[in-house]
């Protein structure tokens, strides 16, 4: 597990914590593993969920906001089980390349996201939000070009700025977080920055 605190920049006034999912049954065999569909958290990744929730200490009054993959909303479920905070789920913080390249191959199946209807079959004590999905594929963003993503995190933070709430915790994926993390504050990061299994980074905005 691995902690980084982030000088403080922007405008919002927000206290963000970006999650990196513990680890999941997609890594144990890498690279056939990288082909699972859906993967779910191992029992090490269960564990490791377990301890970053009793570090972290979410409370109800924090927001948790989460990617629509099983691993994520697993290593989310067990953050917030103490404290009934509420779940929200978005593609905009879904699996991302890093960095992106438009010469790469497809999307492994374990980056495939869940649809909503299926988050909420599966996951039914979350609040999906169902506007973030309109024009994606279970890719989600991926692959999208640097504009389509420098969007995306507009329309989150536009909706994040909404809620008020005491923290936020994202609990994403590796190269999504770094993305988050450099678009947000303007460092030059590369995938040795990448958190590791329920690794977080802090960011005060504003």
């Amino acid at each position: 597990m691995s902690a980084k605190v982030e000088p403080k920049q922007g405008v919002w006034g927000l206290e963000i914590y970006f999650i990196r999912h513990a680890q999941g049954e997609h890594t144990v065999d890498v690279p056939g593993s990288l082909e699972k569909i859906h993967p779910a958290l191992t029992d090490r990744g269960r564990e490791q969920a377990a301890a970053l929730r009793d570090l972290l200490r979410v409370t109800h009054g924090d927001v948790l906001v989460t990617s629509p993959t099983i691993r994520t909303l697993e290593t989310s479920a067990i953050l917030a089980e103490r404290a009934q905070a509420p779940i929200y789920v978005t593609p905009l913080v879904g699996p991302r390349m890093f960095p992106t390249a438009d010469s790469w191959g497809a999307t492994h199946m374990c980056d495939y996201i869940l649809s909503a209807k299926a988050v909420k079959r599966k996951f039914p004590q979350t609040i999906v939000l169902h506007e973030h999905y309109r024009g994606l594929t279970n890719e989600g963003l991926n692959r999208a070009v640097p504009e389509r993503f420098e969007e995306a995190v507009s329309r989150l933070f536009e909706w994040i700025r909404s809620r008020q709430g005491e923290r936020v915790f994202i609990v994403s994926h590796e190269g999504t977080i770094t993305d988050y993390r450099r678009r947000l504050t303007g460092e030059k990061l590369t995938r040795e920055d990448f958190l590791g299994d329920a690794g977080y980074v802090r960011l005060h905005l504003g």
